[in-house]
């Protein structure tokens, strides 16, 4: 339905019309509703609302219906209808067009004044509507070049369309004069381009917004996808391009709905309501407002005028007004806040459905369109509400400043001179903004100045302005910050003000503070004229400009001082310097010296500088800073130093006056301050504290070098540089002399001329010096030479030699020659030594040795070292080595000449030492040996012994490469030695030494087999050591064992060898290689019958029970010692553990051979084993034939013997037997019993007894009785009950077992036995008990529970 019903002129009481307002904030703010818009029929929803202001009216679009009003909305002018709703519309910067566009894609183009529609048709081609709308946002912006305007749209489908040069005013007259091939001509002439932004808003494109920046024309465009802004601008080729944007993922990925410019500024506001404030420029965040929910805002200028200034920031004087999106309770609210704080001035409440009125920022009124029910009787706050009213409402700032401030802000004098007048204002404000506004029309940044209208018209204004202010100050600063365009009038108003501020008030008496605010604004007045007088001097009156002259007026003279040098404008900069240095006193700092100083580039010819810094600069620093003199003297001095690079034609003459400058001018200043007496007392403690610096210091030594160097280029025509200069003394200078003659015949020349005035100024001895020369120059150059004709150093140093006139350091250069020059000699060399042999001088004899020497040198030379110092007894030993390394012929002859040659630092055994450790580096054993056979007996020895030596320390190396190569050096050493001693012990007689040869041999020998056999590197100490090579034997049986397994029979092929050698006893052999442990064995010292017993042993413990068998009576049969008695008890314990457990995979056979065996090695152990073991032999000896009678009650199998075997008499059993035969004859008692499980029996039994013995390899702690049980023994202390009670309750378990089983099968004197034989266990390990236990006081009632136990357990077994 129609939004057609309009009322208007609406007056009376906003309040007693439509309700009370709900309002907040410090601002007082005026709200008038305008005018109501309607529906004449049933709303069904709440329609889309868009609306615009301008200069001449107002413009609300509901749905379809576009009513237009006037600026106050006092008047209704048209109500427009269209077939589809208005998407946007938009009024033109200069309110004379209207443009609107439908979903419909249908653009209408209005003029305001006349209500004219000028043109209606679709611009766009191919435009389709998406989602009921076809523009997102469309803009108009006239051209300021030729008054074109340039259309801009934003549609529905992504595309940015812009069409320039669009003549509407020309337009609109044609169509007016019915003039239609004009208007043709102009339709035709304009330009169309279409940009596609889907690339970079990849998801929807929502809001645009134009601006102009400078001369060109900008477009915003706002969306949703991979850019959530984006400005885009004409290119070179004159085509709308890309020049930036904003990630979305800078606004959190939201889309940005709307956006707007202000100055610099950039206002965004995203789809979830954040509000946020950009660089135009650099679109770098400046502020987020997070705490607002923004759903529309508006920018406005602030009423508020203040004297603004041309830096002044003009987001100071802007307010921007929001729209928030609705509360809980369904409420909106505008918001009027200030930038740049975002101070909340004014808040009102608002029905949801409401919208702002877009408007110029320059614009007094806010506008607001708010829909409300009828009688606003329901309430519209609902979500499901619909308004029937559209209400057009306004707000007004209600202070009478802010009127006034908004009079100046519109440049209204008149009316605010009225207005101040009438609300008794501050009328002086008018003329101060006016005044700022009369010289605002002539910056160069605005140029607002109207037409026809002169420069001499503007300053009569202004003084006129002027002269209604009475505030002399303000008039100072007026005058100080104009920028007019002439120099002259410059001058003249900064002369009014001069004139303004001396003039005096009358006979009036002023304050002190008056006068000392007149005396400020005198100081300004004075200091702006003397700024104008440097301007000219620098300038000139030809280059003034307003421009020039604000930043000249603004800009500190010290920093443009420095920048003028920065320019290499010395002129420039001293000129400043020279008319405003008393203005820089009282600021003058360190720092500020340090800004100077380093302004001064390179770049500076010191000519141009030091004028300035002779005659201004260094005599201020020196007066006004006197804590800058090291900064100022650092500066000089590196000053100085770079001229050698910048300016080398002048070198040293302009360093030199450089470096001058701070003690001429230091001390002409200081003799005319005393000679004038101005030095107060404060100067000269000043000077007192600060002395003399390390950097005036240095200065001072520069000057000495460049002085000395000035002397050296002047008289001496010798060129070197300031830093070598700074490394020579003066002897090194004369060496360089020396140096730089390239021709050897020059030398004489040079040294008279030029090098004997140069020692004699400096006080050098000439002939030491030359001494030295040679000394120098042989070191640098001896190495250099390969043949003679490059030798030119040798001629050289000669020459110096006889240039010499004392005969001592002629002899010592004659031996330096000697020593260095290059073998062989070349015939000039020759020449000049034959000569020095015949000086008549002490030193002859030296000279003739030295000769002699230098066959050793040639000799030197086939080992390529010509340059070897002979002399240099230190390093024979090296040289000796370096000779003995390498692979000649002749190399032990060389060798020996070495030795002989030193014979105080050197021996022939040294030599050969040497050379057989290289014959031994390099496995060439049959040469070392060759050489050791060749020497006499006493050196061969000595040889011998560092072999070994070296052998036993190549032995207790530790691996630092690679293994292999290690252990393989180790054999080689291993091998040399033990082939060097047995050479040694060949040729020795004396048998106390031959002994010890032999001993050596074994040792080396075996260590050597060890080595190769076996992989074993022993050290000879490790080998010496009986407990380290058992324990290597040890080591091997483990691996050995592991590695190998039983077998039941002996395959074919196999290559093992059976230890045991008693070819009648059957056996199972083992598979192995037992003659490679006995081999080991004998390596390591340790006797067969010791091998067998651990390999017995282990056999046992691996079920090997032959093998071990085997071993055990061959061990027995050979060695019957304490020893193998231990080995037979251990073997036989072994076969208990094996025959007590249960899982065991044994036949009956095998348990009854075990039971025999078992039996038979107690017994042999209990016959030839030490003391401490006869009871432990004992115990199970009777245990184990316990064992073999519990056999005898088990089944038979097919190489067994019946169950109870019979006697010899037994002939007589049967029916024929006599009972007095059967009683007086046969046993007391035969029991008829079962017979017993094999599997199930046996295990129980040597369970009993393995409880009845300690365990195998059990140590005895601490002194036993003799012939004491080991398991009593055994025990940690006496203390130790609960071992005992340990033991106690194992004999008792296995016996309870035994007992059972035996009774459960009928064979109780079997369990008889059985209980007899663990009552006497027990009782002798309880009478132990006690017996230990005696030392201290036992508790009866201790000894009493275990009577009690004993009694119990007799009792067991007597049931």
């Amino acid at each position: 339905m129609p939004w057609d019903d309009i009322e208007v002129g609406i007056g009376g009481d906003e309040t007693a019309n439509f309700g009370q307002r709900n309002e907040s904030g410090p601002g007082l703010y005026q709200v008038d509703t305008l005018a109501t818009v309607s529906n004449s029929g049933q709303v069904s929803k709440n329609p889309r609302l868009y609306a615009a202001s301008s200069q001449l009216g107002l413009c609300l679009v509901a749905d379809c219906q576009v009513s237009l009003f006037t600026e106050t909305c006092d008047d209704h002018l048209i109500t427009l209808t269209y077939g589809s709703p208005v998407d946007a519309v938009v009024c033109s910067q200069d309110s004379l067009f209207l443009l609107i566009g439908e979903s419909s894609g249908t653009l209408h183009m209005m003029e305001t004044s006349t209500q004219t529609m000028l043109f209606s048709e679709s611009l766009v081609p191919d435009l389709q509507p998406v989602n009921g709308k076809a523009f997102h946002g469309i803009e108009i912006t006239l051209s300021v070049e030729d008054g074109s305007y340039d259309l801009t749209i934003l549609t529905s489908d992504d595309r940015l369309v812009r069409f320039s040069q669009i003549d509407l005013k020309g337009l609109s007259k044609a169509l007016e004069t019915k003039d239609f091939p004009t208007a043709k001509k102009l339709k035709d002439s304009i330009q169309m381009e279409m940009v596609d932004t889907s690339s970079d808003h990849t998801e929807e494109a929502i809001c645009l917004k134009c601006h102009s920046w400078g001369a060109d024309t900008v477009v915003i465009t706002g969306g949703k996808g991979e850019s959530s802004l984006c400005v885009w601008s004409k290119g070179e080729e004159d085509a709308t391009e890309l020049l930036t944007g904003i990630d979305s993922r800078l606004l959190g990925g939201s889309s940005v709905v709307k956006c707007d410019f202000k100055d610099n500024f950039l206002f965004v506001l995203t789809k979830k309501g954040v509000l946020s404030q950009w660089d135009a420029q650099s679109l770098v965040k400046l502020n987020k407002w997070r705490g607002i929910a923004v759903q529309d805002f508006l920018l406005l200028d602030a009423s508020s005028v203040h004297s603004p200034t041309k830096n002044a920031n003009l987001q100071n004087s802007l307010k921007i007004v929001l729209l928030t999106l609705p509360n809980e309770k369904g409420k909106c609210h505008l918001q009027v806040h200030s930038l740049p704080g975002m101070q909340l001035a004014y808040s009102l409440e608002l029905n949801q459905v409401a919208a702002l009125v877009c408007a110029p920022a320059s614009q007094e009124t806010i506008f607001v369109i708010e829909g409300a029910h009828k009688d606003d009787v329901e309430d519209t706050s609902s979500s499901d509400a619909v308004v029937s009213t559209l209400r057009v409402r306004c707000l007004t700032e209600a202070l009478p400043d802010t009127r006034f401030h908004r009079l100046l802000h519109k440049k209204q004098y008149e009316e605010a001179l009225k207005f101040a007048q009438s609300y008794e204002l501050d009328v002086e404000l008018v003329y101060k903004v006016k005044a700022q506004d009369i010289l605002t029309q002539t910056d160069p940044w605005t140029r607002t100045q109207e037409d026809g209208q002169t420069t001499d018209q503007i300053f009569a204004d202004l003084k006129d302005c002027l002269s209604h202010i009475s505030d002399n100050g303000c008039v100072a600063d007026i005058c100080v910050q104009a920028t007019l365009p002439t120099m002259q009038s410059t001058y003249e108003l900064l002369t009014y003000a001069e004139g303004r501020v001396n003039k005096k008030g009358g006979d009036s008496v002023l304050s002190e503070g008056e006068l000392i605010s007149r005396a400020a604004w005198q100081t300004k007045v004075l200091e702006a004229l003397h700024r104008l007088g440097t301007f000219q001097v620098v300038f000139g009156p030809q280059l003034f400009s307003a421009t020039q002259w604000y930043e000249f007026m603004k800009a500190d003279l010290l920093v443009e001082v420095c920048e003028g040098f920065r320019r290499t404008d010395v002129q420039q900069a001293a000129a400043i310097w020279c008319r405003h240095q008393a203005e820089f006193e009282a600021r003058f700092t360190v720092e500020w010296l340090k800004r100077v100083l380093q302004s001064i580039t390179d770049n500076v010819l010191s000519d141009l500088i030091l004028p300035w810094l002779r005659g201004d600069f260094v005599p201020f620093v020196l007066r006004v800073l006197p804590e800058g003199r090291a900064v100022l003297a650092q500066w000089l001095e590196q000053r100085a130093r770079n001229l050698e690079l910048s300016e080398k034609a002048s070198w040293p003459e302009n360093g030199l006056a450089m470096t001058e400058l701070m003690v001429k001018v230091g001390g002409r200043l200081a003799e005319w301050e005393n000679g004038k007496m101005l030095l107060t007392p404060a100067q000269l403690v000043t000077q007192y504290e600060h002395g003399i610096s390390e950097a005036e210091s240095s200065l001072n030594a520069l000057i000495q070098h460049l002085q000395h160097l000035l002397i050296l280029h002047n008289r001496c025509n010798f060129k070197i540089s300031l830093s070598e200069y700074c490394q020579e003394t003066t002897t090194s200078i004369t060496f360089r002399m020396l140096d730089r003659v390239v021709a050897p015949e020059l030398i004489p020349a040079t040294i008279d001329k030029m090098v004997r005035p140069y020692m004699k100024d400096h006080g050098l001895e000439e002939d030491k010096v030359l001494l030295e020369y040679i000394q120098d120059l042989l070191e640098q150059c001896s190495g250099r030479a390969s043949y003679q004709l490059e030798a030119s150093w040798e001629v050289k140093a000669m020459t110096c030699v006889h240039c010499m006139k004392d005969m001592e350091c002629k002899y010592e250069g004659t031996l330096l020659l000697m020593n260095k020059a290059v073998i062989p000699w070349s015939q000039a060399m020759e020449t000049f030594v034959a000569e020095a042999l015949k000086w008549k001088h002490p030193r002859a004899a030296e000279l003739q040795h030295r000769y002699s020497m230098i066959n050793l040198r040639k000799m030197l030379a086939n080992y390529a070292l010509r340059n070897y110092n002979v002399s240099e007894f230190t390093t024979a030993p090296s040289l000796l080595k370096y000779i003995l390394y390498q692979d000649q012929p002749t190399v032990m002859q060389d060798a020996l000449q070495v030795v002989e040659a030193y014979p105080d630092h050197l021996k022939k055994t040294d030599a050969y030492n040497i050379r057989t450790h290289f014959f031994i580096q390099k496995n060439r054993l049959s040469e070392c040996m060759a050489l050791l056979k060749s020497l006499p007996k006493e050196e061969a020895e000595v040889c011998v012994r560092k072999i070994v030596i070296w052998a036993e320390l190549t032995l207790q190396d530790t691996i630092i490469a690679e293994e292999e190569v290690h252990k393989k050096k180790q054999m080689i050493a291993v091998e040399a030695a033990l082939l060097a001693l047995k050479h040694l012990a060949d040729v020795e007689e004396d048998m106390f030494n031959l002994l010890e040869y032999e001993e050596k041999v074994q040792d080396f020998e075996n260590i050597f087999a060890l080595q190769k056999e076996y992989g074993e590197f022993l050290t000879r100490s490790e080998y010496q050591d009986a407990e380290f090579r058992k324990a290597v034997l040890m080591e091997h049986l483990a691996k050995f064992f592991q590695s190998m397994a039983p077998t039941d029979d002996m395959e074919d092929g196999d290559a093992s060898v059976d230890p045991c050698h008693d070819d009648d006893r059957k056996r199972r052999p083992m598979k192995g290689n037992y003659s490679k442990m006995f081999r080991l064995a004998q390596l390591l010292g340790v006797s067969s019958d010791e091998l067998r017993g651990h390999l017995a042993v282990r056999a046992s413990q691996d079920g090997n029970i032959d093998s071990a068998v085997n071993m055990c009576q061959i061990l027995y049969e050979q060695a019957p010692n304490a020893t193998t008695g231990r080995v037979l008890y251990n073997v036989a314990h072994n076969l208990c553990s094996m025959q007590a457990d249960p899982e065991a995979p044994m036949a009956a056979q095998q348990r009854s051979n075990i039971a025999n065996i078992i039996h038979q090695l107690a017994s042999q152990a209990l016959t030839i084993c030490e003391q401490d073991l006869i009871c432990d032999c004992l115990e199970l000896s009777k245990c184990s034939s316990l064992s073999q009678r519990v056999y005898q009650k088990c089944e038979k199998t097919a190489y067994d013997v019946s169950v109870q075997p019979a006697d010899d008499d037994d002939h007589l059993a049967g029916p024929q037997k006599d009972p007095y035969s059967e009683w007086t004859y046969d046993s007391f008692f035969k029991e008829d019993g079962l017979v017993l499980d094999t599997a199930e029996a046996m295990p129980l039994t040597y369970q009993f007894t393995l409880a009845c013995l300690p365990q195998a390899g059990c140590s005895v702690k601490g002194s036993i009785v003799p012939l004491n049980h080991a398991r009593v023994a055994g025990r940690s202390s006496p203390e130790d009950d609960e071992g005992s009670e340990h033991i106690l309750d194992e004999i008792h378990a296995s016996t309870s077992n035994i007992v059972q089983y035996l009774q459960e099968s009928s064979l109780y004197q079997l369990a008889f036995q059985f209980s007899i034989q663990a009552l006497g266990v027990c009782l002798q390990h309880v009478l132990m008990d006690e017996i230990l236990t005696l030392q201290k006081e036992a508790d009866s009632s201790e000894v009493l529970e275990k009577h009690l136990s004993l009694q119990r357990f007799l009792h067991f077994t007597e049931n």
